[in-house]
């Protein structure tokens, strides 16, 4: 009695997440994970995820409600892309070292500057094309 797409985030989700999670713990010089779309469905899976493991995660999201929803679910860092965020991020990843990224945009200004602001040693690995734009590196 399921329907097709509800089946598909039951199975495809959660898969995708424990696939995250087992390719960060096997990035050499791991410190922590970058996530965009971050208030997805899967996004919030991963948070749930990453704070039972204990894994450092930096949520990126586009809107504040975005932001408030997962700080209610207990996520520790998040930053908004409004404003002035480029420069909370640099910050992040000094301080808190974050070096693999997954990304679900594929292309667009916001994850050029993801990428760009990432430190030696990072990694950054594109799931998706939500923003359907060209990626230039």
């Amino acid at each position: 009695d399921v329907d097709l797409t509800s089946a598909a985030s039951g199975i495809i989700n959660p898969l995708t997440v424990v696939g995250m999670v087992h390719t960060f713990q096997k990035t050499p010089h791991k410190k922590g994970i970058i996530h965009t779309a971050a208030a997805s469905a899967l996004g919030r899976m991963l948070n749930k995820y990453c704070l039972t493991l204990g894994i450092p995660l930096l949520n990126i999201v586009r809107r504040e409600e975005h932001a408030e929803l997962l700080k209610a679910e207990g996520a520790k860092h998040i930053i908004v892309t409004k404003g002035d965020w480029e420069a909370e991020y640099k910050a992040a990843i000094k301080e808190h070292g974050y070096n693999v990224l997954f990304d679900a945009l594929g292309g667009g200004p916001v994850l050029e500057t993801l990428i760009g602001g990432l430190g030696p040693n990072s990694w950054a690995r594109i799931y998706g094309y939500l923003e359907a734009k060209p990626l230039k590196i």
